[in-house]
């Protein structure tokens, strides 16, 4: 198996750089082949052994390579398609485009204010993965998007629109699974709050055995 990453190292910038080692270090004591700071701009036909990357890599044994179709534009003939690209997904926004050029960003995201309203249009919220938002987008970040939004709009509901209160982010969560048994799970956080906790907790109950390590500012890797 070898992955293509264009970065110089695996994940991204968002995760501590020790996380980042050591998955790669444990990718390759799995015989992984690690070609960092690459990128696979055209897809072989189905069928064909072998490829060549932006800078001309060759990778000579890929006989399967993988691009997740997009679920919007694929009819369901076509979901047996084995080509694979994991550069992340596109938001499908395209529908609130006409409310002005404010309201996206240049990647497709729906632009809000810290208190998740559009920046234009005070009496519209948005949350979840279409915000354009510095986090990764992860469906366990909804549940604080929502108690933001619910807040917000009972507030203004109210006639309290001096009272609305800004969203202040999530912890990072991220679980990778190396083989049957092997997996590595990191929190990242400032501020491990109850909902984060709870989070844990559960993943833990879950994955017996798990290693749970958090990394936040000014605090040691620890398990929870």
């Amino acid at each position: 198996m070898s992955i293509v990453q264009g970065d110089g190292q695996l994940l991204n910038s968002t995760y501590p750089s020790s996380l980042r080692q050591g998955l790669a270090t444990r990718l390759l004591a799995r015989g992984v082949n690690l070609v960092f700071n690459e990128y696979v701009d055209s897809f072989p036909e189905e069928g064909t052994v072998g490829l060549v990357t932006r800078k001309g890599t060759e990778i000579p044994d890929a006989d399967l390579v993988v691009r997740i179709p997009d679920p919007f534009t694929l009819h369901p003939a076509e979901s047996r398609i084995i080509q694979i690209s994991a550069r992340g997904s596109s938001p499908n926004t395209a529908f609130v485009a006409s409310l002005g050029s404010s309201t996206l960003s240049v990647s497709g995201f729906i632009n809000v204010k810290p208190t998740l309203q559009l920046v234009d249009y005070p009496r519209i919220f948005a949350a979840g993965d279409v915000i354009e938002w510095p986090e990764q987008k992860q469906a366990a970040k909804v549940a604080s998007h929502a108690g933001v939004v619910v807040r917000n709009v009972l507030n203004m509901l109210a006639g309290k629109s001096n009272a609305l209160v800004n969203y202040q982010g999530s912890a990072e969560l991220i679980i990778i699974t190396n083989g049957r048994v092997s997996r590595t799970c990191c929190l990242l956080c400032d501020v491990l709050t109850h909902a984060d906790r709870t989070v844990a907790c559960a993943i833990s109950r879950s994955w017996v055995g798990l290693r749970l390590a958090t990394f936040g500012r000014g605090c040691s890797n620890r398990e929870v």
